[in-house]
Formats: C-alpha cells, structure tokens, sequence
C-alpha cells in the first residue's frame, strides 16, 4: 500500500503542475510589472531580458488542467477504492480472528 500512496502523491503532483504555473506566472508578472495573457506574448522587460514571450507559454500550459483535473478526480476514485477495499478486508480478517478465538 505504500508504494500505491507514494504513487498517487506523484501522480497528484504533476495533474497539479498546470495550475502551479499559472501561479508562477502571475506572481512573476506582478513582480516584474508586466500584463500577461493568452492572446500572446506582450512586451515584459525585466532583469535586462525580454519575459513576455515565457510567461505567455506558462500561462497557456495552464490550459493543460482541463485535462489533468479529470484525469486526477478518476484516479482519486479508483485509489479511494482500492483504499477502502484494503481496509474492509483486514477489519473482515481481524473480525474472523476474534471470531476463532471465542470459539
């Protein structure tokens, strides 16, 4: 079951990864002083180079989450599933056990 749980941490990361940049970007914009959209890239000087074209790619990988977001709820059900399945049948071993004993 620990490999499963390190599993799905690993998977939860990354089906999180297009919402983290999206963050990244707007924090980095508002520290730059820039306007970023998904139109295209605009002019952001900073640091003596040109970001604008990054942070328009960073906010446009955002749109990625459509299809991670879902992909992580489905895989949050099946390992909830196996979670629950796990934990029914050794409460079902421990309850046979009592059950062996008081006999």
């Amino acid at each position: 079951m620990r490999g499963l749980r390190r599993l799905m941490a690993i998977v939860s990361g990354v089906a999180m990864l297009p919402f983290l940049a999206i963050l990244a970007t707007v924090g980095l914009a508002a520290l730059f002083g820039c306007d970023v959209n998904e139109g295209g890239p605009q002019a952001c000087m900073a640091l003596g180079t040109d970001w604008g074209g990054f942070l328009s790619s960073l906010l446009t990988f955002g749109w990625l989450g459509l299809v991670t977001i879902p992909f992580l709820m489905g895989i949050f059900v099946i390992w909830l599933s196996i979670e629950a399945f796990v934990w029914w049948r050794k409460r079902r071993k421990a309850r046979r056990l009592i059950e062996d004993e008081a006999a």
